[in-house]
């Protein structure tokens, strides 16, 4: 769900305000979320699994470049 907000163009502040409230089980790990959330979005652009959506050239690209961030980041830090 989290990929498709961003994907949506969803503030950022939104998000974290989501991830606040949402109650996370015993094991949680927000360094993986962040990293399946980064998958998701590749997943969804370049992947045989793409939506057909509105978004141009370089808001495909600024969210492929976020992607990557979210995927290589080390395990201490998250994205979202």
């Amino acid at each position: 769900m989290a990929a498709h907000l961003l994907m949506a163009h969803v503030k950022d502040a939104h998000l974290t305000e989501l991830m606040t409230k949402y109650v996370m089980p015993e094991g949680f790990s927000r360094s993986l979320f962040s990293r399946l959330c980064g998958a998701e979005i590749l997943r969804r652009i370049i992947g045989l699994a793409q939506l057909p959506v509105d978004l141009s050239l370089s808001e495909k690209s600024d969210l492929l470049q976020r992607a990557e961030q979210m995927i290589l980041q080390p395990e201490d830090q998250t994205i979202i």
